[in-house]
């Protein structure tokens, strides 16, 4: 397994077969993010994406990553997770504290951390999402 940070809040997970899976995209906005990471073949190299909460900070590039990669899996706490599909996001996989979503080669289990929670806070009011 191997661990990539990629800036503020984004790290890529590399598993022993080859399968990449990222959690939090912050991307564009990020400014410790290398532009090789913002490239389509890369974005489209990943297999799912972990979002471990709501804010900016963690979840501006997800658009970009569905745009080059439309079948992504898309992982996000339980309350999270309601506002994506109410918005219109495919292939959510909701997780709760405890919860275990196995893929194809790796575990992801959700642990608990005590943290706020909104959604799109900076286009407009923000929406709860959660801890």
């Amino acid at each position: 397994m191997k661990i990539l940070r990629i800036g503020h809040a984004t790290w890529v997970i590399t598993s022993s077969t080859g399968k990449k899976y990222m959690i939090d995209p912050f991307l564009q906005e990020n400014p410790g993010c290398p532009a090789e990471y913002l490239q389509p073949d890369f974005l489209k190299s990943i297999e799912a994406v972990c979002l471990t909460h709501g804010h900016f900070d963690h979840t501006e590039g997800l658009e970009e990553l569905i745009q080059h990669n439309p079948d992504v899996q898309i992982i996000a706490q339980y309350d999270f997770g309601l506002l994506l599909l109410q918005n219109g996001y495919k292939n959510v996989q909701l997780i709760n504290v405890g919860g275990k979503i196995r893929l194809e080669d790796v575990d992801i289990t959700m642990v608990k951390a005590n943290h706020t929670s909104s959604y799109q806070e900076t286009i407009g009011t923000p929406i709860y999402a959660g801890t």
